[in-house]
C-alpha cells in the first residue's frame, strides 16, 4: 500500500533477461505490451519507468497524488503474460 503525496520506492532485484517496471493505466499497458511483440528490442526511458539490462539492479521512485488503484508491469515480451504484472493500493 502507498500513500497519497508521498513518495514510494520499489526496488527491483538482478534478473537474469531485461525487464522493467512501468506503471500506467491496465489498457495502455496491454496495447504497449501488445506493441512490444512486434518490436522486442525497443527500450523505454521516463519517470514512470524502470528498465533494467540483464543482471542490473534499479529502483523506481514514485509520487502518487491520487488515491486509487495504480496498475504496474513488465512490458517485455511475454512477461506481463507470465504474471509481471500488479497493482498498487494508494490512499
Amino acid at each position: 500500500m502507498a500513500r497519497s503525496g508521498r513518495s514510494s520506492r520499489a526496488p527491483i532485484p538482478s534478473q537474469q533477461l531485461r525487464d522493467e517496471l512501468v506503471l500506467g493505466e491496465p489498457e495502455a499497458l496491454r496495447r504497449h505490451a501488445a506493441m512490444m511483440q512486434m518490436m522486442p528490442d525497443m527500450l523505454h526511458s521516463g519517470p514512470n519507468i524502470a528498465s533494467l539490462a540483464p543482471g542490473e539492479r534499479g529502483e523506481l521512485i514514485w509520487k502518487f497524488t491520487r488515491s486509487g488503484t495504480v496498475t504496474f508491469a513488465c512490458l517485455q515480451t511475454g512477461h506481463m503474460e507470465a504474471g509481471m504484472r500488479g497493482a498498487v493500493a494508494v490512499q
